[in-house]
């Protein structure tokens, strides 16, 4: 690892925790803003859904986004130990 990179498959998605803010946004989304799947495709409807979407962006849990960058040295060698296959995170 002298290059700095890990030594991982550059596929590992458990590598990724972004998706698990990506899916608690969604949560969000669909609790607080059920009107959005009424919304049409438009300008209007754009800027409604983009202050949505900075919304369920700012209320996302601090504590999953600490949690999540504290659980990456453990995704990390899960990854490494099943070579690049899926794990648990």
């Amino acid at each position: 690892m002298a290059s700095g990179r890990l030594n991982t498959p550059r596929t590992a998605p458990d590598l990724n925790p972004i998706e698990h803010v990506w899916k608690a946004m969604k949560s969000i989304l669909r609790k607080d803003h059920r009107y959005l799947k009424y919304l049409k495709d438009n300008a209007e409807s754009r800027v409604i859904f983009i202050v949505a979407l900075k919304a369920a962006w700012w209320a996302v849990p601090q504590v999953l986004i600490d949690s999540l960058i504290d659980s990456m040295p453990r995704c990390y060698h899960a990854v490494q130990r099943n070579r690049g296959w899926y794990t648990k995170y």
